[in-house]
């Protein structure tokens, strides 16, 4: 029976008595680290930050492949507004295009799209990308799946003839980027800053892509640790599984992979330490997936934003460690 409550102590720390003198001390949790966003940014300012992030890609692959590259982002976003306009009639419920979130699935979508790809196709997987991985699940926030790499497999299950294999031996990767400084007068050295040669369009710049990440994280868009913990376990099996495996894995569709994929808070566990086994289990799919069925980081993402939930409750924390001590006096 309680019998009173006294304030105790300071800093929010509070005691309530019991009969029988029996003392129950509350504490404050204080502040919980999260590997996501901090501080008091809209959501709309972030998600059009990461879509700011994708232009320097977007400009280097035009550069190199023409006007093609911009057709795809262009059908694209048009297909990804289309889409969440009409769920949003469907749903009777308020269009958050200015949100942000449409454009920037569908910017990344057309990032790991071939640029031979026909139009229709391109704006066929955004359009299937937002109406029924995002909308239908929930809208932003809520999907369980990271959208760009539901659309990307549609696309390679529905029209496998268009979209080729990634090959991680064909893209841009770390060992031509590094004769760069070898031989700068060598014709392929150009190819590390901007390489194309009829894969996807975020192979243009692994220099761009990496310049865009390290934006993010400096304006504290995601949490350092995500991409870091996801490249290191993708080095860690690919150089297992060849000894030259750990250059020719980090290209730009991987990195493209970390520094969006692995941050995109819907789809993965919400706990810390969710967000870094997810990231790790990531990093070894791509390695494993990318060597035996040439298949693009982003289905190595699906996996994981699936099992998100799972990882979730193994690493929720127990509430009875957040609870206050009793003992009597």
């Amino acid at each position: 029976m309680l019998t009173r409550g006294i304030p105790f102590g300071f800093l929010g720390a509070k005691a309530m008595v019991y009969s029988g003198g029996t003392k129950v001390v509350f504490k404050p949790a204080g502040r919980q680290r999260v590997p996501a966003i901090h501080g008091p940014q809209h959501v709309r300012s972030l998600q059009w930050q990461k879509t700011l992030a994708l232009i320097p890609v977007l400009a280097v692959a035009s550069g190199t492949a023409g006007w093609t590259v911009l057709t795809h982002a262009g059908a694209c976003a048009a297909a990804a507004i289309l889409a969440e306009n009409a769920a949003s009639v469907l749903l009777k419920k308020k269009p958050a295009v200015h949100d942000g979130s449409s454009v920037c699935y569908a910017l990344l979508l057309a990032l790991v799209l071939p640029a031979t790809l026909p139009l229709w196709a391109a704006g066929l997987g955004a359009f299937v990308m937002i109406f029924f991985a995002k909308e239908l699940l929930g809208g932003f926030g809520q999907h369980p799946f990271f959208p760009p790499a539901l659309g990307y497999l549609f696309l390679r299950v529905s029209c496998p003839a268009l979209l080729q294999n990634f090959e991680f031996a064909e893209a841009n990767n770390v060992q031509n980027f590094l004769t760069l400084f070898e031989n700068p007068a060598h014709p392929d050295a150009l190819r590390a800053l901007a390489w194309f040669h009829g894969g996807t369009c975020a192979e243009a710049s692994l220099a761009a892509i990496l310049a865009g990440g390290l934006f993010l994280v400096w304006r504290g868009i995601i949490y350092w640790q995500l991409p870091f913990i996801y490249l290191v376990s993708l080095i860690a099996i690919a150089g297992g599984l060849s000894p030259e495996g750990w250059q020719s894995a980090l290209s730009g569709p991987v990195l493209l992979c970390a520094f969006y994929a692995m941050s995109d808070s819907p789809s993965m566990p919400m706990t810390q330490n969710g967000r870094r086994l997810a990231c790790a289990a990531a990093g070894m799919l791509t390695a494993i997936l990318g060597a035996s069925e040439n298949l693009h980081p982003f289905a190595a993402a699906a996996v994981v934003s699936a099992a998100a939930p799972w990882l979730e409750a193994l690493t929720r924390p127990n509430p009875r460690s957040s609870r206050g001590r009793s003992g009597g006096r």
